[in-house]
């Protein structure tokens, strides 16, 4: 009973940290279309992004206040992927190639 209720309250302090530690998100949301035209032009004004695979498959996803594009090279190749991370604004955060 004691180790159960220790469990809870790590639990909820668990998320009371977490949801503390989200940012607000104050820009509106963007369209996956939007997320895609901003790689683009990251891709055509950067000279240190990964350029995009001959054929490929892509995918936005949310999270938190953060957009996660992800392209996964076709046919498919364990480690053949680039992952973008852009900030609720739109600006580039992170950019990874395969699995680093």
């Amino acid at each position: 009973m004691l180790i159960a209720k220790i469990a809870i309250g790590a639990l909820g302090l668990v998320l009371a940290v977490y949801a503390c530690a989200q940012p607000a998100c104050t820009a509106p949301p963007l369209s996956d279309d939007q997320v895609r035209a901003l790689i683009a032009q990251a891709r055509a004004e950067r000279g240190d992004m990964p350029p995009a695979f001959k054929e490929y498959r892509s995918s936005v996803q949310r999270d938190g206040c953060y957009y996660v594009y992800v392209e996964v090279s076709l046919p498919e190749t364990p480690d053949m992927m680039h992952i973008f991370r852009l900030n609720q604004h739109g600006k580039l955060v992170d950019a990874q190639t395969g699995n680093e």
